[in-house]
């Protein structure tokens, strides 16, 4: 049996690495940025997000980025997306000046280690995330209007259907009445043809 009590100081601790939050766009603020090297001695800077915005806001998402000489396109991307602009030149890169930056990413499930958690698979300004979600309500909104625009067209079908009918209905009126002119006529001819034989016998 284990006895004694320890104190353990939890303030501050992250969430190791990295957790997990549904597959989307987000927008983020580096937290930290440090300089690290890989198992094969490969550079690279260690990005340490939080979500900060919307339900999933204070999730803790790491991102890395090489900084092989091929691979700079990304770190490049990431700062631009912070609205950083970057010379195509030699630069001194100060780390701190990347804190507290917000930009979008977006992000998706990956499996690591029998666990499953968020990883960065684009980066962006913040700006384009409103962009996005602006187009998505102009796309409900042209639904609910096209929706509208249909009814209003199937109730002009259904008007023109019943004026239509209401056409042929009247045109078979004139008809019936027309025959029965001719058949008037028919019989009037007869009349006179009978009238003519009588004149005719005396």
């Amino acid at each position: 049996m284990v006895k004694g009590v320890i104190k353990v100081d939890m303030r501050g601790v992250g969430e190791g690495g990295g957790a997990r939050v549904e597959p989307g766009d987000y927008v983020v603020k580096a937290k930290k940025v440090e300089p690290k090297t890989s198992e094969k001695n490969k550079p690279y800077l260690e990005f340490t997000l939080v979500v900060s915005k919307g339900s999933s806001k204070g999730t803790t998402i790491l991102d890395r980025s090489s900084l092989q000489s091929q691979a700079l396109w990304r770190l490049r991307n990431i700062m631009q997306a912070m609205g950083t602009k970057v010379p195509e030149k030699v630069i001194k890169l100060k780390l701190r000046s990347l804190l507290g930056k917000e930009f979008g990413v977006t992000l998706d499930d990956e499996e690591y280690k029998g666990n499953t958690r968020s990883i960065v698979t684009d980066v962006f300004a913040p700006k384009l995330a409103k962009k996005k979600k602006a187009k998505k309500t102009t796309k409900k909104g042209k639904k609910a209007k096209k929706s509208r625009d249909e009814e209003l067209e199937e109730e002009d079908e259904d008007e023109e259907e019943d004026e239509e009918e209401d056409e042929d209905e009247d045109e078979e009126e004139d008809e019936e009445e027309d025959e029965d002119e001719d058949e008037e006529e028919d019989e009037e001819e007869d009349e006179d043809e009978d009238e003519l034989e009588e004149l005719e016998e005396l």
